[in-house]
């Protein structure tokens, strides 16, 4: 950033500085040193704006992962139970099946015997009617053996 730049430039001024001035002493109340504290100051001012900065976008992106985390945490209940709803249903459906399969069963079983049952029934009517037949026959060859006789 544009802060930060100034801060690198500044302690390099002062590094330079320091530098100059390491072969003797400077006196406090000398001008060069008046320069320099003040020139200390403004960096340390313009370090502290730039740690300011960097912890306000620090807290900011903190509260983000905040919401991130409780939006996931929700989301991940929601999940959870979304699942266990599936397993219900899952189970519900097993039952289902395991039933339609019984009752197809039970119901070819009974078709089976309806068919068993119809074709007896065909088989003791045809043989009613032969019976019926015969006894109409025999009726006849009574009716008129008692008629050739009386």
């Amino acid at each position: 950033s544009e802060t930060h730049l100034l801060c690198e430039q500044q302690i390099m001024l002062l590094k330079a500085e320091c530098s100059l001035g390491m072969g003797k002493a400077l006196d406090r109340r000398s001008p060069e040193a008046e320069g320099l504290g003040e020139k200390m100051a403004i960096h340390a001012h313009l370090h502290r704006r730039e740690m300011e900065r960097k912890n306000s976008e620090l807290d900011r992106v903190r509260d983000e992962l905040r919401q991130l985390t409780w939006r996931y945490a929700a989301q991940s209940e929601e999940v959870e139970r979304l699942r266990g709803l599936n397993g219900q249903l899952t189970q519900r459906n097993e039952n289902f099946q395991s039933i339609k399969a019984k009752l197809k069963e039970q119901f070819e079983l009974h078709t089976q015997e309806h068919k068993s049952i119809t074709e007896q029934l065909e088989r003791t009517l045809q043989k009613n009617k032969r019976l019926k037949r015969e006894v109409q026959e025999l009726r006849g060859a009574l009716a008129e053996a008692q008629a050739t006789s009386g």
